[in-house]
């Protein structure tokens, strides 16, 4: 390790990669299987947790910038970033913890399908933000 000094050992560090690697499909196969049995009424709530992330990551992203006075390629990533889609992790925690997961996976495709539609405003956004500095 870089940090520590500490070297691991290969077959430690080969494992971990392997399992590291399959992290992301088995999170993609269990978001399908949840989106498999989704309904229409389930997508309403979605919608709104959807359109309340975006808005709050980008006044967030907004105010990030302004607290700390980020200019140029720095001000335009964290908005960039700031207004990404409601990431696959949160519907895994949501699987461990909570009964009714299927909306929290509804609500990761429609936060995604509506960053993907917005997403030409919001790299116009990033790129003027990151040039107006």
């Amino acid at each position: 390790m870089v940090t520590t000094g500490v070297q691991v050992p290969q077959a430690v560090g080969t494992t971990t990669e392997i399992l590291g690697g399959m992290m992301i499909p088995a999170m993609l196969i269990m978001l399908g299987n949840s989106l498999a049995g989704l309904t229409i009424s389930d997508l309403r709530p979605a919608v709104v947790v959807a359109i309340a992330r975006l808005s709050i990551g980008v006044l967030a992203a907004l105010v990030v910038i302004w607290i700390l006075q980020l200019e140029g390629q720095a001000a335009g990533a964290v908005f960039l970033l700031s207004s990404m889609p409601t990431a696959i992790v949160t519907y895994v925690y949501a699987q461990r913890y909570r009964p009714d997961s299927g909306k929290i996976a509804g609500a990761v495709v429609v936060s995604t399908v509506l960053t993907f539609a917005c997403l030409p405003v919001l790299v116009w956004a990033a790129a003027h933000i990151a040039t107006s500095g």
